[in-house]
């Protein structure tokens, strides 16, 4: 975790004040209210999760596509090119990054799927990522009052510092494919 990641801080604090809670009202035989409270706090975390990578992996597509050298690429990048449309990035309905691979090219799809073949860490990542951007996807588009959410808080959470790996990977991939070329 970058020591200047005011958003995983924010996410690491959130699960830690949910299970001091959930123990709270266990320990104090609440057992109705902490079944509640840790079925709501699981979409809550889901939201932060998600919301989270969409700042980030936005971020990141700045940093790695530069746009900063021009006023009117980086004005059209973001107004036009990332602002809500990061949910398009990525086709959620699969467990793998492929359509957003594309988006940068051939080159650059081919060369992930090279580096797919062989690291698992890697592809296990992405799989989260997706999965935590569609279950996202289904809550806020279904109903959120009756969506039954199968992830608890702890499973969130899980998938959530797998998935930091795929991001974190963007910056360097991204470079090590400049440097092939």
């Amino acid at each position: 975790m970058s020591l200047n990641d005011s958003g995983r801080k924010a996410i690491s604090a959130l699960f830690k004040d949910y299970g001091e809670n959930y123990a709270f009202l266990i320990e104090r035989k609440q057992i109705s209210i902490a079944n509640d409270y840790k079925s709501q706090y699981s979409k809550v975390m889901l939201l932060s999760t998600a919301s989270y990578f969409e700042n980030r992996v936005i971020q990141i597509m700045l940093e790695i596509l530069n746009p900063n050298s021009c006023s009117i690429t980086h004005g059209f990048m973001e107004t036009k090119a990332l602002k809500r449309q990061y949910h398009t990035l990525f086709n959620w309905d699969q467990n793998n990054a492929n359509q957003f691979f594309s988006l940068f090219g051939s080159d650059f799809k081919d060369f992930m799927k090279i580096k797919l073949t062989t690291d698992t860490d890697l592809n296990n990542s992405i799989r989260d990522f997706m999965d935590l951007g569609s279950t996202r996807n289904k809550l806020v588009h279904g109903n959120y009052a009756t969506f039954q959410l199968t992830l608890t808080a702890d499973d969130i959470f899980a998938k959530f510092e797998n998935a930091t790996k795929f991001v974190d990977s963007l910056i360097p991939l991204s470079q090590e494919f400049r440097d092939a070329q």
